[in-house]
């Protein structure tokens, strides 16, 4: 009967517990590593749902989507101090944030921003004004304040120009503003006095008042030939473009030496009342006084009578 070598056993028994405890030892540093990963994986999650959070709620502009060529400006910008949103870690080299005011997008453009969105807005840009874009010129914003004066004043420069550019004498324009107030009927009154059962309410009517003025006026040397005048607010006014035709193909003996028409309505306005409505609405949606409605009703209400002498 062999015998049997205990001690070897023991070595050997000695030599696989130690094997054991090795494999135990390194599943337990793996678990801890995975369970490290775990954390820091979770930890990164929180992090970038957090980021995404406050992308959403800032929503910065960079300058880099600014350029892009895909990227559409607003209609709407806002002037705005940079130090706002100093703090704010995903503003961090931002020209400033895009939002929505009651439908209405808006750029707001940091004040240091400015020179580098090469907008041009008139008539300066100054910190907390809002601008709304001309509508000939995707680079000019108007301050929402003096907005409908200051198309006016183009519609009436451009007339001024065609003016001149056919030789005309003189011109003038003459602007004819409607208004309307609400007035108390006396109809419930008179029934009362002859001893009439009347309703409780007064039946209200509306009072028309119309005032005209000269917007402007000017009175030119003679002696010039006719040019062909560039339009723009005008283009499509089928009167002004009868008369440029009238004037540039005749002779100056068969030509005519008056000429006075009402321009297009169309042509007149610088935009619908129901966009005016909307912008007055996100004005005030900023925080802001805005009487930009009323003035765009204002407009509606005017008449332009041009007259011109060659």
């Amino acid at each position: 009967m062999a015998k049997i070598d205990f001690a070897k056993g023991a070595a050997s028994l000695k030599n696989a517990a130690s094997k054991a405890g090795e494999k135990i030892s390194v599943a337990a540093k793996d678990g801890a590593q995975v369970l490290s990963e775990k954390k820091q994986e979770m930890h990164d999650k929180a992090q970038i749902k957090n980021y995404e959070a406050k992308m959403k709620k800032y929503n910065p502009l960079f300058p880099e989507k600014y350029n892009d060529e895909q990227f559409n400006l607003p209609n709407m910008v806002r002037i705005v101090d940079d130090a706002v949103r100093k703090d704010v870690d995903v503003c961090v080299g931002a020209i400033g944030w895009l939002s929505k005011e009651k439908d209405v997008e808006v750029m707001h453009l940091y004040d240091e921003a400015i020179e580098f969105s090469g907008l041009q807005f008139l008539p300066t840009p100054t910190c907390d004004s809002v601008y709304y874009v001309d509508p000939h010129d995707r680079k000019t914003f108007i301050n929402v304040d003096t907005y409908f004066s200051n198309m006016q004043q183009e519609r009436l420069a451009e007339l001024q120009h065609i003016a001149f550019s056919l030789g005309a004498k003189e011109y003038s324009v003459e602007m004819i503003e409607s208004t309307y107030e609400a007035s108390s009927s006396s109809a419930s009154v008179n029934a009362k006095a002859h001893g009439i059962k009347a309703g409780g309410e007064d039946s209200r009517s509306r009072n028309m008042t119309t005032q005209s003025q000269t917007a402007a006026k000017a009175v030119f040397s003679a002696g010039r030939k006719p040019t062909q005048p560039t339009l723009c607010w005008f283009a499509k006014d089928n009167n002004i473009i009868n008369l440029i035709n009238m004037r540039c193909s005749g002779t100056e003996e068969e030509g005519m030496t008056a000429y006075s028409f009402e321009l297009n309505s169309s042509c007149a306005q610088s935009m619908s009342s129901a966009t005016a409505v909307k912008i007055d609405a996100a004005v005030k949606g900023m925080g802001a006084n805005s009487n930009f409605s009323s003035q765009s009703e204002q407009e509606h209400s005017r008449k332009m009578i041009f007259h011109i002498e060659f």
